[in-house]
């Protein structure tokens, strides 16, 4: 099918067409302020310049290509500084160094990138660590940091990661990196993130509670001081003959107790706790002997000496008794 020509005297057409691109690009420049967003124009087909007359669909075109790219030009205007950490936490072990990056949106307009920490108290004010000041061009360590903290810093790239030097266990808590631009008032302007500095478990140290006698109930206890996260506790069991066993019937454990019930010789034997967190392990171990219950032989014992001395004691009178009458 033939195209429709757009009515009226050719040239004029021709004229009117061109105002009418010029003036839409005049407009579309002045919206975005820079010609260097027409380069997507070129990557659409327009209809021949040759031609004299463009038809009515070729014009129809040529504005959807200039809405098109005012569209995009649009999305591009709206997209304002954005600041983000990639990560929600990040681990090191303590003693180590720890880096939390920070990406930004490139801008020339930037005055400000700091780095900040939670306070212990969350009534306090934030502690500052470090900051970048475009005035000076400079990076600043405040003095509680000195020494250990550091911001390296590319604006051409766009990051601003955070180091921080022989972490200790009072560095785990929540970092953020805030920038700042006078030109950018609607974008994401900061980003949080969680420092968790681990620390291995200490030795623990492995104890008995209660009395070690047949039918009693006694507890064995592990605990680690130290342990970032928090250690797990685990206990196994060996015989007399340092054979690995299961753990007796009716047996709990929670949080590193180990709770024996009604115990007896079986029980006896070696026990071994081991506490665990994601750096690594650490063991103790006890040696649980069951007897019979002192208290009671001590008290048949009792029973059985004081009727032997009562029986001396009636002897020796009624000797005595006797000594007297011959004489």
């Amino acid at each position: 099918m033939r195209a429709e020509v757009m009515p009226g005297n050719c040239e004029t057409r021709e004229q009117q067409g061109f105002d009418l691109r010029r003036g839409i690009a005049l407009h579309f420049l002045d919206l975005i302020g820079s010609e260097s967003e027409f380069q997507c124009l070129q990557h659409f087909q327009f209809p021949s310049y040759r031609r004299r007359c463009w038809t009515v669909t070729e014009m129809a075109g040529t504005l959807g290509i200039f809405g098109l790219c005012l569209l995009f030009a649009g999305v591009q205007m709206t997209s304002g500084m954005t600041v983000t950490i990639p990560n929600q936490v990040y681990k090191v072990a303590r003693g180590d160094k720890a880096v939390i990056p920070c990406v930004f949106t490139p801008s020339t307009t930037i005055t400000s990138i700091s780095w900040t920490a939670d306070p212990d108290n969350k009534d306090d004010p934030e502690i500052n660590v470090a900051g970048y000041f475009s005035g000076g061009n400079k990076i600043a360590i405040y003095k509680k940091y000195k020494g250990r903290a550091n911001i390296v810093l590319d604006l051409v790239k766009g990051t601003a990661n955070l180091e921080l030097l022989s972490v200790t266990n009072t560095d785990t808590r929540d970092y953020e990196c805030k920038v700042q631009d006078p030109e950018d008032e609607e974008g994401r302007l900061s980003d949080k993130a969680n420092l968790m500095v681990l620390v291995a478990p200490s030795q623990p140290k492995c104890d008995i509670f209660g009395k070690t006698e047949y039918f009693e109930n006694i507890q064995l206890r592990c605990l680690s001081e130290e342990g970032m996260p928090s250690p797990v506790y685990k206990w196994q069991s060996y015989s007399v003959n340092n054979a690995p066993r299961p753990l007796p019937p009716k047996t709990t454990e929670q949080s590193g107790v180990l709770s024996l019930l009604n115990i007896s010789m079986d029980t006896s034997g070696y026990y071994i706790c081991t506490s665990t967190n994601e750096i690594k392990s650490a063991t103790c171990n006890v040696t649980l002997r069951v007897d019979p219950p002192y208290m009671n032989l001590a008290s048949t014992g009792g029973i059985i000496g004081g009727d032997v001395a009562v029986a001396l004691v009636v002897g020796i009178i009624i000797c005595c008794f006797y000594s007297r009458q011959k004489a």
